[in-house]
């Protein structure tokens, strides 16, 4: 079966069913609003529980219940459905309920929350009142696997993980994407996807192989059902069946193409009125603009799209917080478009609400709760 998923997975790079089906032109869907509901973590003074060192993942219970990852503190914590704080789901340590380097938390239906930590790397199953139902190791080839990040959870039952390697100067990056049963299996590679481009400057040589190209787009998957979606931002959107059957691609959608000299003087403007300009003769650059700068499901089975903002460039390094997304059927087919507040990135969209994390022109990190208040039916 491993062996099936590899042959898959390098057919898709190249697409596997022929050529992706035309791209859908954007700006004629309909518009959704969001309604805040309540916000946790923007009151400086308040108790510690309410305040966030290091926000790195939160998810949604179906009752409302938001579960958030803290990683300084090493605490994943559950506020109801008011935003009130609770209880912890998991603290700092080594034995069972507790976690090192906690990086991604995931709810997976009933009351099961997946908690991953990095550190061993450490699936924990916990109930939403605590109680720890298993504690997985995942079964990783050392030195040549990297299991960096956990997507979730598939409807076939399969566990899937991302991991990163770095490309040598100029060249880009690798994102390796992994499905994984038991602990009694290794993680099987589904997917393999070129990614950010980089380049390095006088003395960084750090791990990461220096700071993004200008206009290079990282790549974005999603789960839905038993099916990985996975894009790098530019031309398609790659689907893989975790069960091995055949997989599609299909063009990602567009609001028209964006000129390479435009996208860069945008750049330029943008990080010159905050005082850090870019000299471009540096580094060789790209000839193609992203489409997209992020990508997300929902429990609704529909994709989420961010659109490519030449000012958020990942180069500039400031994230992606606040802009314009397009919301498509599993196809690409545009349903509708949404606005997000300045500083306001989401996470997570289960029912009519949508969980984000919100970064204040300062800096502090919080968790806000929105309603989405869809557009009539035409």
């Amino acid at each position: 079966m491993a062996r099936a998923v590899l042959a898959l997975s390098a057919a898709l790079i190249v697409g596997c069913d022929g050529p992706p089906l035309p791209a859908p032109e954007a700006g004629l869907a309909p518009r959704a609003t969001l309604e805040p509901i309540h916000t946790i973590g923007d009151d400086e003074t308040a108790d510690p529980m309410y305040l966030f060192g290091w926000l790195r993942s939160a998810t949604l219970a179906p009752d409302g219940a938001v579960v958030v990852a803290d990683g300084q503190a090493q605490q994943v914590r559950l506020y109801d459905r008011e935003g009130r704080f609770s209880h912890l789901l998991a603290r700092e340590g080594e034995g069972p309920g507790e976690v090192q380097r906690v990086s991604a938390v995931r709810y997976l239906g009933g009351d099961t929350v997946a908690i991953y930590d990095i550190r061993w790397p450490r699936l924990t199953l916990v109930s939403l009142e605590g109680e720890v139902h298993a504690s997985l190791e995942v079964n990783y080839v050392r030195g040549r696997q990297l299991a960096d990040g956990f997507v979730g959870r598939s409807s076939g039952g399969w566990w899937v993980f991302t991991g990163s390697t770095f490309g040598p100067n100029g060249s880009r990056d690798t994102a390796h994407h992994y499905r994984w049963r038991d602990t009694a299996t290794p993680l099987e590679p589904v997917l393999e996807l070129p990614s950010t481009h980089r380049f390095l400057r006088a003395g960084d040589d750090r791990m990461g192989g220096g700071r993004p190209h200008p206009l290079a787009a990282t790549v974005q998957r999603a789960l839905v059902d038993d099916s990985l979606f996975a894009t790098d931002g530019v031309d398609s959107v790659v689907v893989v069946p975790l069960d091995g059957s055949v997989g599609r691609s299909f063009a990602l959608p567009s609001r028209g193409e964006v000129e390479v000299d435009e996208a860069l003087d945008a750049i330029e403007r943008y990080r010159t009125s905050e005082g850090e300009p870019t000299n471009y003769d540096e580094v060789p650059l790209l000839d193609r603009v992203p489409r997209v700068d992020a990508l997300m499901s929902d429990d609704q089975g529909r994709l989420w799209f961010q659109w490519y903002e030449a000012e958020h460039d990942s180069s500039w390094g400031s994230g992606r917080v606040g802009g314009e997304w397009v919301v498509t059927s599993l196809d690409g087919e545009p349903l509708f478009e949404v606005a997000f507040p300045e500083g306001l990135h989401p996470l997570e969209v289960r029912g009519d609400r949508l969980l984000g994390r919100f970064v204040s022109p300062l800096g502090v990190e919080s968790v806000a709760v929105y309603r989405l208040r869809l557009p009539p039916p035409p």
